[in-house]
């Protein structure tokens, strides 16, 4: 193999790699989002959740327990019932130091499994995401896209303009994102 194939074969490894990160880390955010919220406003549009205004018993499970899991780097399927970032937002001071915190920025998450274990593990070890039914998982994302802050995009599709955004020169950082492939 040529080098300049080499190169671009290594290139387009890292550019899938940094994508996935995004994308879990914009499918984590959301989970703990919606988990911290309260309102169950992904789960009642996914359908996992009964309406909060009847007294009537859940008629499904909840999206936060256990029906969701990620797939470590080892194999280990570790489910959901609680997921919080580690460091969730961005700091002020010398651009240095926020670009630094921008590139760190949920980067790592805790996760909480119905049984009462925690793990804490870096984007780099999550290699899968699982749901117990492609229905359920159809309805989550579609409710995602719902209740996210973009204008009708797919999901995933902020991971990849923020790598496209990346590419295109990481001498001009856009304000308050500092280079970063996180965006």
């Amino acid at each position: 193999m040529k080098k300049d194939q080499f190169d671009r074969s290594e290139r387009a490894r890292v550019h899938r790699e940094m994508f996935w990160h995004n994308v879990m880390r914009e499918f984590l955010t959301g989970l703990s989002v919606t988990a911290m919220s309260g309102n169950g406003a992904l789960e009642a549009a996914a359908g996992t959740r009964s309406d909060a205004t009847t007294d009537e018993p859940q008629s499904t499970p909840s999206l936060f327990d256990g029906r969701l899991g990620v797939i470590t780097s080892s194999g280990t399927r570790i489910p959901i019932a609680g997921v919080y970032p580690l460091f969730a937002c961005g700091i002020q001071g010398t651009e240095a130091e926020r670009a630094l915190s921008m590139d760190v920025e949920c980067t790592i998450f805790q996760i909480h499994t119905p049984e009462g274990e925690v793990y804490t593990l870096p984007l780099h070890e999550i290699v899968g995401f699982h749901a117990v039914g492609e229905e359920a998982m159809d309805k989550i994302n579609s409710a995602a896209e719902e209740h996210s802050d973009t204008d009708g995009e797919p999901f995933g599709f902020a991971a990849f303009t923020s790598l496209a955004k990346q590419a295109k020169g990481l001498n001009e950082p856009e304000a308050g994102h500092a280079g970063t492939p996180q965006g």
